[in-house]
C-alpha cells in the first residue's frame, strides 16, 4: 500500500507473522522496470532507536557487513550472481552507525523519524543525505502494535532521504519466535526493496499492494554464512532466489597485434589474473594463469583489458571500494610493482572515482587511453591518460562529469584519433549518444529505443558505428551511423530476432564486416555475421536465424579480431573456467560446437 504521509512518501510492506499454510507458487510474475531512479551501490547508514545492548547491536552491524558484501557478489556460486544485479544493484557499502538509546515521550509518526534523523544530521552524528545513501532505522519499542497493524517494516523518503524503518521483531507477529533470525530477513526485505524502488512504485514493481522485489517473496529465506537473507523475485530464473544467473561474465580478452591474445578474468578471490596467446602456445600455460593481484582491493565486476601495441597492456577494474584501479604492461614488467607499489592501491595504480559498474574504455592511439564509467548518482564520467599524466584535474584521482543520469553500463568506441562516441542507457530505457569531435563534447542526444540491456558499440571505419543492445522482448536490436544518418531512422531499431541473457558483443575485422555473439536462453552461444552492414547471415534455414556455436556459456560472450578473417570468442563455461573458440577464416577451432578449456576459476 502507497500513502503519503508529509513530509515522507513511504512504501508499507506487508508480511505475515508467518508463512501462509499453503504452498507459495514455484513462479513470481516479473517486476517492470518504471523508469524511477535505482540505488546502484548504496551506503548502508544506521539508526539503532530504542534500548539495544551492543551485543545485539554488534550481531545486526556484523550481518550488515555480510549483506553488503553479498550485494557486492562475494560468496557468489560460479557461474551466479546475487539476484539484485539484475535491476542494477551491483553492491553496497556499510557506513555511519549511530545508537540513541532515549524514546520520545509522544506517539512517534513517519515525519518525526525524518525529523530524528535530520537532528542527528545536524548534530554531526550521522552524514548528510545523498541519493545513494539509504537510512537504516533499526528501532524497538518505538512502533508498538506494527505487527499487529500488518506491517514489519517499511521503506520511503522526503527531503532528500531515504529511510528503511526496521523494528526490532519482540512482539506477536513478524517473527518474534526467531527474532534475529527474522529481523535480519526483513532488513534484507528493505534493503533490497529501497534500492531497487527507493521512491515507491516508480522503479522495479509488479505493481499493486505487494508488488516489490521483497514483497512477491516474503518470509522465504536462505542462511548465509553471516546470517539470515530473504529471496526476491527474480525475473531470470521466474522464482524467488538468492542467487540467479550471471548476466556478463567476468572476462576480457584484448588484442594488440597479428597472432597476440590476452585475456584477462577476475578471479573468485577476488583477485586479476591474465594468460596470453603468443600464436603458438598460451602463457603461462593452457591452464595456468599469472596473478595480477588485487585481492585486497577485492575487484567486483569485470575488469577491462585494452591494448594499442604487443607489448602495451592497460587493465583497469572496480574495487569493493567503488573506486577505479589501474595496472599495465610496459613491454618488459607489470607496473606498480611490489618494489614500487602504489602508496594507495599496491600493485594497483589508484584512479579514484566512485563507480557503480563496469569501466568501458578505449585507446585511439599510442599512448592514449580514454575510460568512462557511471558513477553512483547516475552520472556518466570521463578519465584519460595523454602518455604524460591523467585528466581531467590536478589529482590523478580527478574524474570529468559527463552529466546524464544513465542505467547500466556505457559502452565506447573510436573510429579515428580526437573522435569518441559513448552510449549508454537512460531511465526511460531508450539508448542515448554523446560524442567528442576533438574540441567539445555534444551532450546526450536520444537515438530511441526501448531497451532491457546495456549496449554495445563498434565501428569498422570512419564516420561508421554500429549499435547493439537487448530490447524489451530479450531480442538483439542494431541501429547505424553512416556518418549522416542513423539507420534505421528516427526512433527505430533493426531487429535480429533471437531471445538473449544479457548483452550482445560485437566485433568488426574489415568494412562492412560485422561479427556478433550472444548467450541464448538455453546457455548456448550464437554468431551472426553481416559482410555489407546492413543484411545479415545465415539466411533463414529450418528456421534457425543464427549459427549454434555450441557450449553450455553463463554470462556475455568476450569477442576479438587481430586480422581479417580471424575470430576469437571467449565465454565462461558452466565449471567456471573459461573457453575458447577461435575462426581462422576457414573453420571454427576446436570444432563448430566444441570448446577449448583454459582452466582456472572465474569469479
Amino acid at each position: 500500500m502507497r500513502g503519503r504521509v508529509a513530509p515522507f512518501d513511504l512504501e508499507l510492506t506487508y508480511l505475515p507473522s508467518k508463512p501462509p499454510p499453503e504452498p507459495l507458487p514455484a513462479t513470481v510474475g516479473p517486476l517492470v522496470f518504471k523508469g524511477g531512479p535505482i540505488i546502484s551501490s548504496p551506503e548502508l547508514v544506521s539508526l539503532f532507536w530504542g534500548r539495544f545492548s551492543g551485543t545485539e547491536i554488534g550481531a545486526m552491524l556484523e550481518w550488515l557487513y555480510g549483506f553488503a558484501a553479498f550485494l557486492s557478489g562475494a560468496g557468489a556460486p560460479a557461474g551466479q550472481e546475487q539476484v539484485a544485479e539484475q535491476y542494477g544493484v551491483s553492491g553496497a557499502r556499510v557506513g555511519v552507525t549511530y545508537h540513541d538509546p532515549v524514546l520520545p515521550a509522544k506517539p512517534v509518526g513517519w515525519p518525526e523519524v525524518g525529523d530524528e534523523i535530520a537532528s542527528l544530521v545536524t548534530a554531526g552524528n550521522l552524514p548528510p543525505a545523498t541519493p545513494e545513501r539509504i537510512f537504516l532505522v533499526f528501532s524497538r519499542g518505538l512502533f508498538p502494535g506494527h505487527a499487529a497493524a500488518g506491517w514489519c517494516g517499511v521503506h520511503g523518503g522526503g527531503g532528500g532521504y531515504r529511510i528503511a524503518l526496521i523494528p526490532y521483531p519482540d512482539e506477536e507477529g513478524c517473527g518474534a519466535s526467531t527474532p534475529m533470525a527474522s529481523w535480519q530477513s526483513i532488513a534484507a526485505h528493505e534493503i533490497i526493496e529501497a534500492a531497487t524502488d527507493p521512491d515507491g512504485g516508480s522503479g522495479w514493481t509488479a505493481g499493486g499492494a505487494a508488488g516489490e522485489a521483497g514483497d512477491l517473496c516474503a518470509w522465504q529465506e536462505a542462511v548465509l554464512p553471516f546470517g539470515t537473507v530473504q529471496l526476491f523475485a527474480d525475473n531470470l530464473q521466474k522464482a524467488c532466489s538468492i542467487w540467479t544467473r550471471l548476466e556478463v561474465a567476468h572476462v576480457s580478452v584484448a588484442s594488440g597485434a597479428a597472432n597476440r591474445l590476452d585475456v584477462v578474468v577476475r578471479g573468485r578471490d577476488g583477485g586479476t589474473y591474465h594468460k596470453w596467446w603468443d600464436g603458438t602456445n598460451w602463457g603461462p600455460s593452457l591452464t595456468g594463469w599469472q596473478d595480477l593481484g588485487g585481492q585486497g582491493q577485492q575487484f567486483l565486476g569485470r575488469p577491462k583489458v585494452v591494448s594499442w601495441s604487443r607489448d602495451r597492456l592497460d587493465v583497469l577494474a572496480r574495487g569493493s571500494d567503488a573506486a577505479c584501479y589501474h595496472r599495465w604492461w610496459n613491454g618488459s614488467a607489470w607496473v606498480p610493482s611490489l618494489i614500487d607499489p602504489d602508496p594507495h592501491g599496491g600493485v594497483w595504480q589508484y584512479l579514484g572515482g566512485e563507480m557503480a559498474g563496469d569501466v568501458a574504455a578505449v585507446s585511439w592511439a599510442p599512448d592514449r587511453l580514454d575510460i568512462f564509467c557511471r558513477g553512483l548518482a547516475g552520472h556518466l564520467y570521463h578519465k584519460w591518460w595523454d602518455g604524460g599524466r591523467w585528466w581531467p584535474g590536478p589529482l590523478r584521482t580527478d574524474w570529468m562529469s559527463l552529466g546524464g543520469i544513465i542505467a547500466g553500463n556505457p559502452a565506447c568506441s573510436a573510429w579515428a584519433p580526437g573522435r569518441l562516441d559513448v552510449f549508454a542507457r537512460g531511465l526511460d530505457g531508450g539508448i542515448y549518444h554523446q560524442w567528442w569531435d576533438g574540441l567539445t563534447w555534444s551532450g546526450f542526444q536520444p537515438i530511441g529505443g526501448k531497451m532491457a540491456g546495456s549496449p554495445t558499440v563498434v565501428s569498422w571505419g570512419p564516420n561508421r558505428l554500429d549499435v547493439f543492445c537487448r530490447g524489451l522482448d530479450g531480442a538483439v536490436y542494431h541501429k547505424a551511423w553512416d556518418g549522416t544518418t542513423w539507420k534505421p531512422p528516427g526512433v527505430n531499431w533493426q531487429s535480429l530476432g533471437r531471445a538473449i541473457e544479457g548483452d550482445p558483443t560485437c566485433v568488426a575485422w574489415g568494412p562492412n564486416r560485422l561479427d556478433l555473439f550472444v548467450r541464448g536462453l538455453d546457455g548456448g552461444c550464437y554468431h551472426k555475421w553481416s559482410v555489407n552492414g546492413s543484411t545479415w547471415e545465415p539466411v533463414v534455414r529450418g528456421g534457425s536465424f543464427w549459427e549454434s556455436l555450441g557450449g553450455h556459456i553463463v554470462g556475455t560472450p568476450a569477442a576479438v579480431s587481430w586480422g581479417p578473417n580471424r575470430l576469437d570468442v571467449l565465454a565462461q563455461g558452466t565449471n567456471g573456467a573459461p573457453l575458447h573458440k577461435w575462426w581462422d577464416g576457414t573453420a571454427w577451432g576446436p570444432s563448430v560446437t566444441d570448446w577449448q578449456d583454459l582452466g582456472g576459476q572465474v569469479g
